[in-house]
């Protein structure tokens, strides 16, 4: 949760970066399962890329917009310019 800042009208930020689930070690399907509300078409594609230790960057204002519910969901996300 630390590594976004707050998403504004005035942010130049166009994508969020999932970067970690925090509880993608101890109960995965809980990963899944907060992917699904999200991104329900794309989640297993996610959840597999989280899994592997890499991240998704996902291009979408409604995203950005959404950063600090990501955030309180349990990912750790930031904003990319």
């Amino acid at each position: 949760m630390d590594d976004y800042r707050a998403a504004s009208p005035h942010s130049p930020a166009r994508a969020v970066e999932l970067l970690d689930h925090y509880r993608l070690g101890d109960k995965p399907e809980r990963t899944l399962q907060a992917l699904q509300v999200f991104f329900p078409a794309r989640a297993q594609e996610y959840f597999a890329r989280l899994q592997s230790g890499g991240s998704v960057r996902v291009d979408s204002p409604e995203m950005v917009a959404l950063v600090g519910q990501l955030a309180a969901q349990g990912f750790r996300v930031r904003l990319v310019d």
